[in-house]
């Protein structure tokens, strides 16, 4: 199973049932904007992802979509203000898990997409 397609089916359920799906799929997709970290749902979905990935339970490929790289990885420029913005209102042991899974993640073989072009 591709893990994006069970995003969509379970939008609006709790983070137990997405876990669950994200736990049967074999690859995972984490799409990155600068927005991205706006959502605790989408850095604990990212967090669980980190820890199947590294039980080698789960592929993890990531999408920078008109965000860069090191924004994400080091939490700087509109990607980073949104997340030092979501953490003030959140626990140290949850920061600790997002920036472990962040920089994780984006050092994996992905994709960079910008306006009109995209790299790898």
């Amino acid at each position: 199973m591709i893990y994006s397609i069970f995003t969509a089916l379970s939008w609006g359920k709790d983070l137990t049932h997405l876990f669950k799906r994200i736990e049967e799929s074999k690859i995972a997709l984490a799409i990155f904007s600068g927005k991205y970290a706006q959502s605790k749902w989408c850095l604990n979905e990212l967090a669980k992802m980190k820890t199947l990935a590294e039980k080698n339970k789960l592929k993890v490929i990531p999408i920078f979509y008109k965000v860069k790289v090191d924004d994400v990885r080091h939490q700087k420029g509109e990607f980073g203000h949104n997340f030092w913005k979501l953490a003030r209102t959140s626990s140290g042991e949850e920061i600790k898990q997002w920036k472990e899974a962040l920089e994780f993640v984006s050092y994996k073989m992905g994709l960079t997409l910008c306006e009109n072009r995209y790299s790898t």
